[in-house]
């Protein structure tokens, strides 16, 4: 495949572990709330930084890069804080319940700890 040759030279050192064909989103090439451009091949190398390569296969573009840092980001931060499972997002009514939910939780821990706060430093 000529697209997979000319993604060798992208990593030239590593070897390539994988070449898959995404016809659905994955945790890493999702777009939230709707569907990213399907179908993209995901290549990974055995570099130190554990890359992934996005690639469109019909014009050969590079769409995203992901190493092992990002993907790790990912979790830590878009996740805690997007709640961006396709799971989710694919599903609005769930995911906006779900956004709703958290939102009231955290108005009602500040409100509650503000008031016991007051209490505290009024005495």
């Amino acid at each position: 495949m000529t697209i997979v040759r000319a993604a060798r030279q992208l990593e030239s050192a590593a070897p390539l572990l994988s070449v898959d064909r995404l016809t659905a989103p994955d945790a890493y090439w999702y777009a939230a709330g709707m569907l990213p451009r399907l179908p993209v091949l995901q290549l990974r190398f055995a570099d130190p930084a554990q890359t992934w390569f996005y690639i469109d296969p019909a014009t050969g573009e590079v769409l995203r890069t992901v190493d092992e840092r990002q993907r790790a980001y990912r979790w830590v931060f878009d996740l805690l804080h997007k709640w961006d499972l396709n799971t989710l997002t694919l599903h609005r009514p769930a995911w906006d319940g779900l956004i709703w939910l958290f939102s009231i939780a955290g108005v009602v821990t500040s409100i509650s700890g503000i008031w016991i706060g007051w209490k505290r430093l009024a005495r």
